[in-house]
């Protein structure tokens, strides 16, 4: 979060308007926090497939909630179904060879995402910030219902939402044709902010 804050206001310092941000995935979840929080207020936020809730049962949730009391930076394996990322085959190959990509997670990180995600949900009733939300019908990585409600919890005529039914948690890494949706209507919303 610090460093987000730090990026985000370094960069926006010389700029004649505040810039924009984008947040996939666990980015999503961060910069909804960075916002709800107040540490930072874009011109606009765009948030692709954002973790701000997760389908847990009650041992997973004890899980998470013991971990990160007795052992809060143990390394766990995520157990998430990578070859369900994209429905373009070709991006989940280079995703499992990437040498920056691997497959855990700490208590105390799913604690945060967790407990972020939940405070962004309450946090929405009150924003402030024009939000544009990309949501994958097919994402397993993820809950959508999270962005979902988010959307809904928005003040009327701040947010955006698109949904699309048939699309992986890699909204903007999908197959050419349903990438050129995603990307038009990002081009379409960046239009009309701009406006």
């Amino acid at each position: 979060m610090d460093d987000a804050k730090f990026i985000f206001d370094d960069f926006a310092k010389d700029k004649p308007q505040t810039p924009f941000l984008l947040g996939h995935s666990m980015g999503g979840g961060i910069v909804a926090s960075l916002v709800a929080r107040k540490f930072i207020k874009p011109r606009g936020l765009v948030m692709s497939s954002p973790a701000l809730s997760a389908k847990l049962n009650l041992l997973q949730k004890f899980q998470v909630n013991f971990g990160n009391l007795f052992l809060p930076d143990a390394s766990f394996e995520t157990g998430l179904p990578i070859d369900n990322i994209s429905s373009d085959k070709e991006i989940v190959e280079k995703y499992k060879n990437d040498p920056l990509v691997h497959n855990r997670v700490t208590p105390r990180l799913g604690k945060f995402i967790l407990d972020e995600g939940q405070k962004s949900l309450e946090a929405a009733k009150n924003w402030t910030v024009p939000t544009f939300l990309i949501v994958p019908g097919k994402d397993r990585i993820v809950d959508s219902d999270g962005a979902k409600t988010f959307y809904e919890n928005l003040p009327k005529g701040l947010g955006t939402m698109q949904f699309y039914e048939n699309l992986y948690h890699e909204t903007l890494n999908e197959i050419p044709t349903e990438r050129e949706k995603v990307y038009e209507s990002l081009k379409v919303w960046f239009l009309e902010q701009l406006n």
